[in-house]
């Protein structure tokens, strides 16, 4: 029952909250006050739906009758502070009101589910503000002495931080706050008010270059005192917003230009200068590379995010709470995982709705003083936003700064409602002023149409038409001067102080314009982070919810049975069961043949069962088919994974493999498919959980899955390579001539061919194809180390290999600058190079493509249960690494292997086999691995293969046969 009713809120409160965001924007562009009226009225009755609902949903899925009592409490403390502020202010601005109150109910309900008792805290401090500063817009609109402290502002200011400094305490490494006893209080935040009324009270009278100097020292002070306190996000709120007020006031783009650059200046010392800033920077780039330190706060933000998706886990249905600082900085990321992706976008487009607003009362101002505090207001506000919602999604670095009227946190929650009540009081007065001039033209137009109707009556009786219509004309003429006189009377006192400096004031036109541009280019901010966050939920979601280190995946499996992986040919290779013991288990039906490939989701995850968790607990059945399943009380199945591998093939290789260490990889040249994927030692991942302790003290390391992960020195399958840089730099390598005689000198070191075989005067292709090694490291001798390191990188040595699974880096170490006895031993696969076996398929695979790499991929496609297909895959190139020419040549030096060669098992088989062979010595006294990578049929490549024998001996004896009985198999 309680899933059902956490069902029906979620869907409902996303219904709720679009409905709400539709009208925050419609209500902007209405004309008609009585149907406007209608809609404020709708918008509190969502606004309270969706607090109401939250809240059941809050009280279901905990059980606890206090959330019941904070619902009540809060829902009177709503009903009591709008009617408040109706009788109070009837020229209030019902928007922002509405807006902050929606604002803060979700902040209300999300911190009261990550912590009760500081839900508890936050709503009594937001009472006690609602309450007090239910004067402030009483004051904005009365008082008149706002716009005159001018530096006196700023200077109270400065003091109060140079205090935090010198007598603060730090709280997440920044010095920025005063403690006292069990309260802690965070005094820039009410600052930065202060801030914004000194910059616009000292800009509003004079802005000439003296002054402009004068302030921007003040404001960069401030700035230089929160840096000192390691306030960095603080710091970039208070010098964007002086910057954009500087050219506002001024209109000058220069103060615009020089500023910004400033502060990208600033941002790189700031990072060579502070840690903590590095931190960021690093956890930003690559949260994952520094996941158990620097990353972890950002990573685990993204989890939450990514397991959310568009409509949410439902409340206290997600794990919020494993985000360090989730109330506060990362606020929207646990809202995100619980509401989802769909509310988290309507609450960036209600703050952006509140900046529209803002900026609207902004333009309507003609003093200046009150234009600049609104849009500083305005900037603070949204950059504000920006900062902290765009770091939670990692579209820029975490700044550590709140998420105004949501976050947790009293000074926060405290200066955002004094915020919003200045801007009320900003809109009353407005409003009021309108209200005036209004009646004042409706007083001179009936004064005027007296004065006519008398003009007209003494033209009548006196019958002096000339004399007449020059009284009329006077009359006219002192009219029209009226409504001047009625402005305002903040424009005209502000207009007699701008005559007493002698300073002409920007036209309101041309300010509006600098307002009108930083407006579209701050809205373009929102929905860049609003198309970011999409984006990421979309492209990237899959992949952090399937990271090995979010603890959801197993919330995700609570409603969602884990689909099935199948293999290409149908068999089921892992499913979810219910056992005897009505217990939900995964079953292996091939045991340990598929162990590496498939993988198993018992004592971390791996193969598949990692890299696909997320699809597999992830439905495509229809949004009406899960809650009806909730309903009766039944697990949704989730969605099928189809592999690339075939179960046929698989045995086969497997079998072949038998006793042997080792692995087998078979691709699907055109395409990149991997086809068999085998690994030994191996494990049966059904007795996981019982073999797990001798599995991990076994020292042949069965749970390594060496076709991916393994790294071997590549022997003389590597001469491919070495032969491919000899063609490239020997345009006339056909003209090439060796005499093997078992052994030679190469520089200092003595290189021999494979059991004592002298092979005799050679050219290229029968050094190629005997795999000698004492022609190989002759003529690799000669070869331009950096050239060939550059040929290898192309072929994706020392780089990850492009796929969706883990995968070891292949190594190639040297260069021209290298000891030049290394060069012998590395041309033939020896010394330091390292492969993997996946990693070598590749190489044979791209031969036989014609040079084009394909990406290797496991999964094939995404179906429901019922086999309807959800997604396709589809081949992926990497590119063109070796030309065809190239390619159509090794191909046949390979062809000259299997004919000829080393690879003569491989012959006479119904279809023609191109490859190579490779011995590996890795050890002295121990056996050397044995390697062969080759492809079939050479005229038109089906499969490529890779094999490697740990400590058996040569490839011929050892690798080869293996590889023939695949090739049987699949040409079957």
């Amino acid at each position: 029952m309680t899933n059902i009713i956490v069902e029906i809120t979620k869907y409902s409160l996303i219904l709720l909250m679009t409905f709400y965001t539709f009208l925050s924007f419609r209500v902007l562009v209405m004309k008609n006050t009585k149907v406007r009226e209608n809609r404020y009225r709708m918008m509190s009755l969502l606004m309270y739906l969706i607090h109401g609902v939250s809240f059941i949903s809050l009280y279901i899925t905990s059980n606890n009758i206090e959330v019941i009592f904070l619902y009540l409490a809060q829902l009177v403390v709503f009903i009591i502070t709008g009617f408040l502020y109706k009788v109070s202010y009837k020229r209030m601005s019902q928007l922002v009101y509405r807006n902050m109150m929606t604002l803060l109910m979700f902040g209300f309900v999300m911190i009261a589910r990550l912590s009760f008792q500081k839900g508890v805290r936050q709503f009594i401090i937001a009472s006690i503000a609602l309450a007090v500063c239910l004067v402030v817009p009483m004051l904005i609109d009365r008082v008149q002495l706002w716009g005159k402290l001018s530096f006196l502002y700023g200077i109270i200011g400065l003091i109060i931080l140079l205090f935090v400094y010198l007598f603060g305490k730090d709280i997440y490494g920044a010095r920025n706050w005063i403690v006292i006893g069990n309260f802690s209080i965070q005094p820039s935040e009410f600052v930065k008010i202060l801030f914004i009324f000194f910059v616009a009270s000292v800009l509003s009278k004079r802005h000439d270059f003296k002054r402009v100097v004068f302030v921007t020292i003040l404001a960069a002070a401030h700035v230089l005192v929160l840096v000192l306190e390691k306030d960095l996000g603080g710091a970039l709120l208070f010098f964007f917003t002086y910057i954009i007020m500087l050219y506002c006031a001024t209109g000058k783009l220069f103060y615009l230009i020089s500023g910004i650059s400033f502060g990208a200046l600033s941002s790189v010392v700031a990072f060579q200068m502070f840690s903590h800033v590095r931190v960021r920077v690093t956890a930003f780039l690559d949260p994952f590379a520094v996941i158990e330190k620097e990353g972890y706060q950002v990573a685990q933000s993204l989890f939450a995010i990514g397991t959310g998706g568009f409509t949410g886990m439902g409340l206290n249905r997600g794990l919020p709470t494993s985000i360090p600082v989730a109330e506060s900085d990362f606020i929207f990321s646990a809202l995100s995982e619980e509401y989802g992706a769909i509310v988290g976008i309507c609450l960036i487009l209600i703050c952006l709705s509140c900046f529209i607003m803002f900026v609207n009362i902004s333009v309507k101002f003609e003093n200046p003083f009150y234009k600049l505090t609104a849009l500083g207001l305005s900037t603070m506000y949204i950059s504000q936003v920006f900062l902290n919602i765009g770091g939670a999604i990692k579209c820029i670095p975490s700044t550590g700064v709140t998420l105004p009227l949501l976050s947790y946190g009293g000074s926060s929650v405290i200066s955002s409602i004094i915020v919003f009540s200045i801007i009320q009081g900003m809109y009353v007065l407005h409003m009021r002023s309108e209200e005036e001039l209004k009646r004042a033209q409706a007083m001179m137009a009936q004064r005027l149409a007296k004065r006519k109707l008398a003009a007209e009556k003494k033209r009548e009786q006196e019958k002096l038409s000339s004399k007449s219509s020059k009284k009329g004309s006077s009359a006219e003429n002192s009219v029209k001067s009226a409504p001047t006189a009625t402005r305002s009377r903040f424009s005209k006192k502000d207009d007699n102080q701008g005559a007493e400096a002698n300073v002409v004031y920007r036209d309101k036109k041309a300010y509006n314009r600098s307002i009108y541009s930083l407006t579209y280019i701050f809205s373009f901010l929102l929905f860049l982070v609003i198309g970011y966050y999409s984006y990421f939920l979309v492209a990237q979601g899959k992949t952090f919810v399937n990271n090995a280190y979010n603890k959801r995946q197993d919330l995700l499996a609570q409603y969602i049975e884990q689909g099935k992986i199948l293999s290409s040919d149908g068999a089921v290779l892992a499913q979810t069961i219910t056992n005897d013991a009505g217990a939900e288990i995964r079953v292996y039906p091939y045991g340990s043949v598929f162990s590496h490939a498939v993988g198993r989701v018992l004592h971390g995850r791996t193969g598949i069962e990692q890299s696909e968790s997320f699809t597999m607990i992830t439905s495509s059945v229809s949004g009406f088919g899960k809650l009806t399943n909730t309903l009766n009380g039944v697990k949704t199945a989730g969605d099928n994974v189809v592999s690339t591998l075939n179960a046929k093939l698989q045995q086969v290789a497997y079998d072949a493999l038998g006793d042997y260490r080792g692995a087998v990889v078979v691709l699907e040249p055109s395409t990149g498919k991997i086809l068999a994927m085998v690994s030994k030692p191996d494990y049966n991942p059904n007795t996981i959980t019982e073999k797990w302790e001798s599995l991990n003290k076994d020292q042949s390391s069965p749970l390594l899955n060496r076709a991916t992960q393994g790294l071997y020195p590549p022997g003389s399958t590597f001469k491919i390579l070495t032969a491919l840089e000899y063609m490239r730099e020997n345009p006339n390598y056909e003209d090439y001539e060796y005499k093997c005689k078992s052994e030679d000198r190469i520089n200092d070191v003595t290189i021999h061919c494979a059991n004592g075989s002298s092979h005799g005067k050679e050219n290229l292709k029968e050094s190629f194809a005997n795999s000698c090694n004492t022609s190989f490291a002759n003529l690799g001798s000669s070869l331009n180390m950096d050239s060939f390191r550059s040929l290898c990188e192309s072929m994706l040595f020392n780089k990850t290999l492009p796929t969706s699974f883990k995968t070891a880096q292949s190594s190639f170490v040297l260069n021209s600058q290298s000891n030049p006895n290394d060069f012998a031993q590395t041309v033939i696969g020896l010394g330091k190079t390292q492969i993997s076996p996946l990693h070598n398929a590749m190489i044979a695979a791209t031969v036989a493509n014609g040079g084009l790499m394909m990406k290797p991929y496991l999964v094939d496609r995404v179906e429901t249960f019922d086999g309807r297909i959800v997604k396709r895959y589809s081949p992926d190139s990497y590119g063109q690494v070796i030309s065809k020419k190239e390619a159509e040549i090794m191909s046949d030096y390979m062809k000259e292997v299997v004919k000829n060669g080393t690879g003569t098992r491989l012959s006479g088989m119904k279809v023609s086999v191109a490859g190579k062979t490779g011995t590996a010595d890795y050890e002295i006294g121990k056996p050397s691995h044995a390697w062969f990578v080759g492809f079939a049929p050479v005229e038109n490549p089906q499969i490529a293969i890779s094999v490697i024998v740990e400590s058996s001996g040569t490839g011929s004896k050892y690798a080869v046969p293996i590889a023939k009985k695949i090739i049987e198999a699949y040409f079957k």
